[in-house]
């Protein structure tokens, strides 16, 4: 772009701002997450020569499959545009200090349960389970899935959805806008990509994703006060380790009564 001319003064054309991340970066890495996943799924199905994939295939292979084609977008992207350091690039630490903060998720856990259960008896919705979920937990018994099971949903999980959209989206939005709308944006986009999940697909999913809402806003508010992610996947990792340990250890009846919780395992 030339420059502009005003009389003898020569007016320099307005600084074209460039920015770090693009809105499709996360589109990119929520895509090869899923893609990778899918690929997995019928790896499985082929092999087993079932119709479904079965608990041990989904947390020995299809979870973790759909975890490292995030991580590996991920690390493209940072090599393509940003540092190749997930620490500069999305803000990725785990300070054993912040070790506490499970303990912090279990309990928000609880809460944001609480709020989907009154929401949910307000609008006078029916306490519905996700009895496939029910029934790929019975599945995984007291072998080594186990394992498998508490790895992808406390551990892996947490960090792959930190770094997506605490990461890498709510700084894409922090580049263009100030801290409050790129938490709200981040945390409404958080919600909507778990209704990938046929049970949130309806009426009798908005309490639910009304409390998966207010999960990101806490997390995403966490995440721009610590500068980091560490405290977030402790959080969501407490989150996570809490319900996985109901659907492991309490009886399906009693989850009959305290479905609110059910809802939250991703």
């Amino acid at each position: 772009m030339h420059a502009l001319t005003c009389g003898k003064m020569a007016v320099p054309p307005a600084p074209q701002r460039e920015y770090t991340w693009r809105f499709t970066d996360t589109v990119i890495v929520f895509a090869a997450g899923v893609l990778a996943s899918l690929i997995a799924g019928v790896i499985a199905i082929g092999v087993s020569g079932v119709e479904e994939v079965t608990a041990s295939w989904l947390f020995w292979l299809v979870l973790p499959a759909q975890f490292v084609g995030s991580f590996a977008a991920l690390l493209w992207l940072s090599r393509r545009r940003g540092t190749g350091s997930w620490d500069t690039d999305f803000g990725f630490e785990l300070n054993p200090k912040d070790f506490w903060y499970l303990g912090v998720g279990m309990l928000v856990l609880i809460a944001t349960g609480l709020v989907a259960q009154a929401v949910r008896s307000a609008l006078q919705l029916e306490d519905d389970n996700p009895q496939v979920l029910i029934d790929i937990v019975d599945q995984v018994g007291t072998g080594p899935t186990v394992f498998a099971m508490v790895a992808s949903l406390v551990i892996a999980g947490p960090i792959a959805e930190e770094l997506t959209y605490r990461g890498l989206l709510l700084r894409t939005i922090l580049e263009r806008m100030g801290p409050l709308p790129a938490v709200v944006i981040s945390s409404l986009v958080f919600a909507a990509v778990h209704l990938t999940d046929p049970a949130l697909l309806s009426l009798q999913g908005v309490p639910t994703l009304l409390a998966f809402v207010l999960m990101g806003l806490l997390l995403g508010w966490v995440t721009v006060r610590s500068g980091s992610l560490s405290r977030a996947i402790f959080i969501h990792g407490g989150f996570n380790l809490l319900t996985t340990l109901s659907l492991l250890f309490v009886d399906p009846e009693t989850l009959e009564e305290t479905s609110a919780l059910l809802f939250f395992l991703r």
